[in-house]
């Protein structure tokens, strides 16, 4: 939970600052991060250079307070900072787990497209930036009602969109478009929400086992129904057990991770002989036949 503070505050390095060099500051200057992640890297700040420290041990549930998020989510963001090169994340032979900003910023594998986030010439932003900055190239910070509007009316899907339907299209063999207004504007929440396009695999392939065979069930594997509000219970849902994905012939040959339907009755097949065995020994036991 964020701090509760009294109307007017008014901050003092007295109390406590951050030492960060400004070709630091200025690196960071062109780091675009999910809003999570963002609040997660800052909280990563806060315990090391707010102490004058290059890395602290932080338990997730100070995390989950110091930033307001789920400990879920502070977990993802760790692992996506690290990924991105951001962060360091080391552990001792006690096994305790210590967090650091990776100070050399040549090591970031972080995005840095110029974004436009002036709508319209106010007299004080620079014109200059506001021409330098691509249109086309919206964070997911700033993703607005109007931007997917206007992405969703171009008629040209963003490249996660395409990435994400292209997936789902893969494991049932389906043509679903992803410049479809609604599953666009389905895939564009779920993203402000700060799922990333791993999640949406997770889903489509935990729904898919889950729902393929399942008469009732199977019809609602569709962007409409898989990238919904119910999105976050679907990723967290226990996963299938024991359970054999079967597909049958055809259309979703690519995607059988159990037996075949040739495996399937032959299996059948068998089992039904055994029967008919057994049903023969029982009818004719003791009893004694003449030659």
């Amino acid at each position: 939970m964020v701090k509760k503070k009294e109307p007017g505050a008014n901050p003092q390095t007295e109390n406590g600052f951050l030492r960060v060099a400004n070709e630091l500051a200025e690196a960071f200057c062109f780091v675009n991060l999910y809003p999570y992640e963002s609040r997660v890297l800052w909280y990563v700040l806060r315990k090391t250079f707010g102490w004058s420290k290059k890395t602290d041990r932080i338990p997730l549930s100070q995390f989950s307070k110091g930033a307001g998020l789920d400990r879920r989510l502070v977990h993802r963001a760790l692992k996506q900072l690290r990924e991105k090169g951001l962060i360091v994340i080391t552990k001792d032979d006690k096994n305790h787990i210590s967090y650091g900003l990776e100070k050399d910023y040549t090591k970031w594998r972080v995005s840095s497209a110029k974004m436009t986030v002036i709508g319209k010439d106010d007299g004080v932003s620079s014109k200059k930036m506001t021409d330098l900055s691509s249109p086309k190239t919206p964070s997911i910070d700033n993703i607005s009602k109007d931007t997917v509007s206007k992405d969703i009316l171009s008629g040209k899907p963003d490249s996660v969109s395409l990435e994400i339907i292209d997936y789902l299209n893969k494991k049932l063999d389906t043509h679903y478009r992803p410049e479809t207004p609604k599953t666009a504007t389905l895939i564009n929440a779920r993203l402000k929400e700060g799922f990333t396009v791993e999640d949406f695999r997770k889903v489509i392939d935990h729904q898919v086992a889950k729902w393929l065979h399942d008469t009732k069930m199977s019809a609602y594997l569709r962007p409409i129904t898989l990238f919904s509000d119910k999105f976050e219970g679907y990723l967290n849902s226990p996963p299938v057990l024991g359970h054999k994905v079967i597909a049958p012939p055809g259309k979703y040959d690519n995607i059988t991770t159990g037996m075949g339907v040739d495996e399937i009755q032959r299996d059948k097949n068998e089992r039904e002989e055994k029967r008919r065995v057994v049903e023969t020994t029982d009818k004719y036991a003791g009893v004694t036949i003449n030659e």
